[in-house]
């Protein structure tokens, strides 16, 4: 039997940021595994997709060797304890959690088939805290179910002196880049999109320090360790597309996001796709719905004096995501005509949307 001392809310927050990486499916990976070392606990746990370990985790007591246990359970029951001083004993087949008169017994897996979680390392990469703020940009144009996996990722691409993200889910494809001290040959490689989430959670707005090989890429603080494994496929050449349509832009007009946020809003209640109409220095925004004879339109003064109309359909979700993750006070809309892609943009970060057909036919002013 060896015993181990930790306080609650250590354990607790070591538990929460690793449990979600636990396999449900696979009673050898249902767990996580626990071992202790000089007084520093480490927590593991894998879904052989991503692999994470908590380390240094501060505690009292003896060495103990590596466990597999229940997490969610274990996780359960320190949540239901007070905030003190808990009480780990290590047998053989069991583990008593404890604090005073309170005691609990998990049984203590026999899993032997991971016997190592490991966390590859290739080139190193220092990547600023700008990096994984571009990456919760970006997420929100990548699919997460689509058959073809190429669509399911975002694109990382080290350069000399830059990185660029880049994200799409056929029918939209969202870009942004930031400065980069790179040394190493050029490379690209699909971060699947539940490992972009579980990295913006995990490591946020920090400076981090990074690896990537043929086949996985690796975050290592003091206190952490992740891993995950890339998509082995090839992203959609993005750059193509750029190129393609760019040369092409009419008009680019600066508008105010908050103002054209407020009438996303309005028109989403109306119907998911909506009209904009440029022209006499105003952005309108039209939305209709049939069936239930409802409609609007509002707008707003944009810095537009030209003769020639501009008008497309928008998919409003689409908008609202590129506002919400700009964050910015005004955004660049390029227009090049109706049938056409067109680009918003601000500063580095741009995203590509196709216009929509619209396929209401109630005139605003016509409802009921």
């Amino acid at each position: 039997m060896k015993t181990v001392t930790i306080t609650k809310t250590i354990i607790d927050q070591a538990l929460a940021g690793v449990t979600p990486f636990i396999d449900q499916k696979d009673e050898s990976a249902s767990c996580v595994f626990i071992s202790v070392i000089n007084e520093k606990m480490a927590i593991e746990a894998t879904n052989y997709s991503e692999s994470i370990r908590s380390k240094s985790i501060p505690c009292k007591g003896e060495d103990v060797d590596r466990s597999a246990i229940d997490g969610k359970r274990l996780l359960q029951v320190i949540k239901a304890m007070a905030s003190d001083e808990i009480t780990l004993t290590f047998g053989d087949d069991e583990l008593i959690v404890k604090q005073g008169r309170t005691r609990f017994k998990i049984r203590i897996m026999t899993t032997n088939s991971i016997k190592e979680i490991s966390f590859p390392k290739g080139d190193e990469i220092s990547l600023n805290g700008e990096v994984l703020r571009g990456m919760e940009r970006i997420v929100h144009a990548i699919d997460a179910n689509n058959p073809n996996h190429n669509f399911c990722g975002l694109q990382m691409e080290l350069l000399k002196k830059t990185v660029v993200l880049v994200g799409t889910d056929s029918k939209r494809l969202a870009a942004v880049k930031y400065p980069l001290e790179y040394t190493c040959e050029d490379k690209s490689f699909l971060l699947p999109k539940r490992s972009v989430l579980s990295m913006v959670k995990l490591f946020g707005g920090n400076n981090i320090t990074a690896f990537a090989d043929d086949v996985n890429f690796t975050i290592v603080t003091d206190s952490l360790s992740y891993s995950t494994r890339t998509i082995n496929g090839q992203f959609p050449d993005w750059q193509k597309i750029m190129k393609a349509n760019r040369p092409s832009i009419a008009h680019s007009i600066v508008i105010d996001t908050t103002s054209l946020a407020a009438l996303a809003t309005q028109a989403g209640i109306i119907n998911e796709e909506a009209e904009i109409i440029i022209k006499n220095g105003e952005l309108t925004m039209n939305a209709e719905n049939a069936k239930s004879q409802q409609s609007m339109e509002a707008g707003f003064a944009v810095g537009y004096e030209a003769n020639d109309e501009i008008s497309f359909g928008v998919n409003i979700r689409f908008l609202v995501d590129y506002i919400n993750a700009a964050n910015t006070d005004t955004l660049t809309l390029n227009y090049i005509s109706t049938t056409s892609p067109f680009f918003l943009e601000s500063n580095s970060f741009i995203e590509i949307l196709m216009p929509i057909v619209l396929t209401q036919s109630v005139s605003v002013g016509e409802a009921a």
